[in-house]
């Protein structure tokens, strides 16, 4: 008997197994559909109110000195006395001594030029009291036109000649007398120094290389198409305002464009504007050389234009709620993008509500609530 239920052991286990299905399968209950109610997204939505726009564009740049030159010897000699306000970063103001020379040498120069200026005024003097004096004995002894010398011209024509080499001479050396004192052509900042005291200059030596301080300017590269929104004349000027927060606070400086560049940068493709800012360094907040800023410029205006989010724009198309609360696809012409929006015009009405939230499935006619 155990040998013959060990030999029909699997038959006897798959007839078990096929009677258990089959009363799971009589014993199931009939399935009921269930009908699940749509429930249309939440969105929001921005309201369409087309308004006069300022455009604004947006760049960034270095301050740079306007003013950067070296300042050299005019004369040969040495140097006796260098000012503190040389020093590299030091601030010096118009018209400050910087350096002066010895100037020994040409003090005896004056002193001689002075003496020969003396002695050629007195010959001019002398020749001239002649000349007249042999003009009116001539005019009234003499017969007829009188010879140059016997009027003593050629020797008038020389005291005179001499008398302006003379004058010369004494304006040059007080010339030379003055370029021992090194004065400062501007209000500047000292960028290298060259020289110190007992240091020997010539003609051409550089003596420190100097920046003007007076206004500095600022080089902002644009978009060659966005200058059309800039104003290109005198009287309505383009202001830029210049910000910098690497200090942990955000600092503004007003300054005004002065020129656009008529050409475009080969390896960028950019246009650059120069933004100029007067007096830089006198206000509390210094706006200094070398600083990195960023620029934002205000320009012309656009009539009848709205702004939107630029991330709900996708291939020149966006999203409106209509009066249904249905979605319609709508091409816009973008008259200019800025760092957040784009600004939009002759596209839109007054009152058109534009899909602002981002939906995973979007879908022509699709039903939407809309947020309170």
């Amino acid at each position: 008997m155990k040998n013959l239920f060990t030999k029909f052991r699997p038959i006897f286990i798959i007839t078990i197994a096929i009677l258990f299905v089959f009363i799971l399968i009589i014993s199931k209950g009939d399935v009921v559909p269930v009908n699940e109610k749509y429930i249309p997204p939440l969105v929001e939505v921005q309201n369409v109110v087309n308004s006069n726009l300022n455009i604004n564009l947006y760049s960034q740049g270095t301050v740079k000195p306007v003013q950067d030159i070296t300042l050299s010897s005019e004369i040969r000699g040495k140097v006796d006395w260098v000012s503190e306000k040389l020093l590299i970063g030091s601030k010096f103001l118009k018209n400050d001594t910087l350096v002066i020379f010895d100037k020994r040498d040409l003090e005896l120069a004056l002193i001689i030029a002075e003496s020969n200026l003396s002695q050629a005024k007195l010959n001019y003097e002398r020749e001239f009291a002649e000349y007249e004096l042999a003009n009116e004995e001539w005019y009234e002894i003499g017969d007829g036109d009188g010879s140059n010398l016997t009027l003593r011209k050629p020797q008038f024509k020389r005291a005179k000649a001499l008398l302006a080499s003379a004058e010369a001479a004494y304006e040059q050396a007080e010339r030379n007398l003055e370029k021992c004192y090194i004065k400062a052509p501007f209000n500047g900042i000292v960028n290298n120094k060259y020289i110190d005291v007992g240091s020997i200059a010539a003609p051409g030596t550089p003596l420190a290389q100097i920046f003007s301080i007076d206004f500095v300017e600022i080089e902002l590269p644009i978009d060659n198409e966005e200058t059309k929104f800039l104003f290109k004349d005198q009287v309505n000027k383009n202001k830029v305002i210049l910000s910098n927060n690497s200090s942990g606070q955000n600092i503004k400086w007003i300054g005004e464009i002065t020129r656009i560049s008529e050409q475009i940068n080969y390896q960028t493709r950019m246009q650059s504007l120069y933004a100029k800012i007067e007096n830089p360094y006198e206000n509390q907040n210094k706006l200094k050389v070398g600083l990195f800023v960023e620029a934002q410029l205000i320009g012309k205006k656009i009539n009848n234009a709205v702004k939107i989010p630029r991330n709900i724009i996708k291939d020149d198309h966006i999203w409106l709620v209509n009066e249904d609360n249905k979605l319609e696809r709508k091409k816009i012409i973008i008259d200019y993008y800025d760092q957040d929006n784009a600004v939009v015009t002759n596209s839109l009405i007054n009152g058109q509500k534009i899909l602002i939230t981002r939906l995973s499935n979007l879908i022509e006619g699709m039903e939407v609530r809309i947020k309170d």
